[in-house]
Parts: structure tokens; sequence; C-alpha cells
């Protein structure tokens, strides 16, 4: 935990379920009860998280432009949501070449969503400003929703390497259909090709078989 991994780096799993928590705000009688349950969470965060084939709820969001954003709001068409942190150097990279390249998804039934769990700086909250500063400085099109999302989302639904960015493509249904921290942008429209019956069947992040 903590150590670089594919992307700009591997979080604390366990500081989520503290968060989630709030341990120091329990009466647990004593320091070593806090510590077993300290340990307990940060080991067993798998256990609440959702994998691939599961549905996950219709979790929504304010965007930056003070509109709500649902996943049930795109019903029927395959949602990428594009986790990521203004600090990321990778993330930045990739923001500007999806930004680029949505044009290419034009008319069809996909739907982008970039969702920032943290702003500028590590442990910021990714805010209304920094929102506006991160569509403005990628040139985002409208095409795609710019959104802030929390950390409890980001390792509820992503990749378990829990590396940025990290895209994670959901069905209509709210389905994870894939989900990758080294996943990047050509790979990614490889597979929602593959997804839209667009191009002959590949193996993972678009090679042929």
């Amino acid at each position: 935990m903590g150590s670089l991994a594919g992307g700009c780096g591997t979080f604390n799993a366990g500081l989520l379920h503290i968060e989630r928590l709030k341990i120091d705000d329990l009466e647990l009688g004593g320091a070593m009860q806090k510590f077993l349950l300290f340990f307990a969470l940060t080991f067993t965060v798998n256990l609440f998280a959702y994998n691939v084939g599961d549905t996950v709820p219709n979790i929504c969001w304010t965007d930056v432009n003070g509109s709500q954003v649902c996943l049930d709001n795109y019903k029927g068409r395959v949602v990428v949501l594009d986790f990521n942190a203004g600090w990321c150097g990778p993330c930045n990279t990739e923001m500007s070449q999806l930004a680029r390249r949505v044009g290419e998804f034009k008319n069809k039934p996909v739907t982008f969503i970039s969702a920032s769990i943290e702003g500028w700086q590590r442990g910021t909250p990714p805010n209304a400003a920094f929102l506006k500063e991160w569509k403005n400085k990628h040139s985002i099109p409208a095409s795609i929703a710019v959104i802030g999302a929390t950390r409890a989302q980001f390792f509820d639904i992503a990749d378990p390497s829990y590396t940025i960015p990290n895209f994670v493509i959901l069905s209509g249904s709210r389905e994870i259909l894939q989900r990758s921290g080294e996943m990047g942008v050509p790979e990614l429209f490889s597979e929602l090709n593959q997804i839209l019956g667009n191009s002959p069947p590949k193996g993972r992040f678009g090679f042929e078989f």
C-alpha cells in the first residue's frame, strides 16, 4: 500500500473504511480494539467492493454545471467512468487524449464521465472550482460529463489495483463490463467497439486472437 503502481499511485484501501466508519469516533473501549478493527477492515476491503459482472447502484453526482448526473440517466447506453485526479500526470495526459478523440463515438450509445476523486493537490477534494479548471485545461467537450466522485466510489467499483487513471465500463443496466488501471485511450476505444459490435472479437485490451 502506498507504492506507485501503473499510473499515479496506489491508494490505501484501509483508509477508505476508516473514513466510512469514523473509527476514532467509536467507543471501542481501548486502543487494541481500535487496532483490531482497523486491521480487519484493511484486509477485508474487497468484501465491500463490486466485481466485473456485478450491477452497481444508481450513483448520482453534481457535475461542473451544477446539474445532477445519475447512472440511470443513461439506461440503454454504455457508460465509461474515467477515475482521475488533478495532481496525477498520467491522468492529465489521458484526459487530453480522451477529450480530443471522444468525437469518434458521436451518435453511438456511449456516455463518457470524467470522475475526479481529488483536486490539484493530493488529499484536496474535487470542488466546483477545480472541476471548472479541469474542464477548461483539457478543453473537455459537453459530450463528456465532468463530476467530482468520492474515494469510496472509486474503491467500490474501480480496478482492485486502486491505480489512477482507471477506466470502468458499465452497461446500460449498470453492470460492470470491464475495468482497468492499465487501459489507455486506444485500448479503451477498442474495447468499446467490441462491446458495440463494431469490430472483430478481440482479447483484453484490444489484441486480436
